[in-house]
């Protein structure tokens, strides 16, 4: 178990996430927890296929992006004491 995790959600912004995504992986010992958050670009299945070490979770038939709810599935999937949301 990680002492904190890095949580982020996507919804239409899969390009910001393949450039964010690697630094938070070079943090070493953090979890890191995606929540794709019906993404039209389905940036969890991009997650699974290039970071298969990273969390994913998914929200699907959403039309409206609802940050506290995509946050709260992050964290709810975390094991880590400590949580950063981006």
């Amino acid at each position: 178990m990680s002492d904190i995790a890095i949580i982020t959600t996507c919804m239409g912004r899969l390009e910001h996430l393949q450039q964010s995504l690697p630094t938070w992986l070079n943090q070493g010992a953090a979890e890191v927890v995606v929540v794709d958050y019906s993404c039209p670009q389905q940036s969890g299945e991009w997650v699974e296929q290039n970071h298969p070490g990273v969390k994913t979770v998914r929200c699907e038939g959403k039309t409206h992006f609802r940050i506290a709810h995509a946050r709260n599935l992050g964290a709810a999937a975390s094991t880590a004491s400590w949580l950063c949301l981006t």
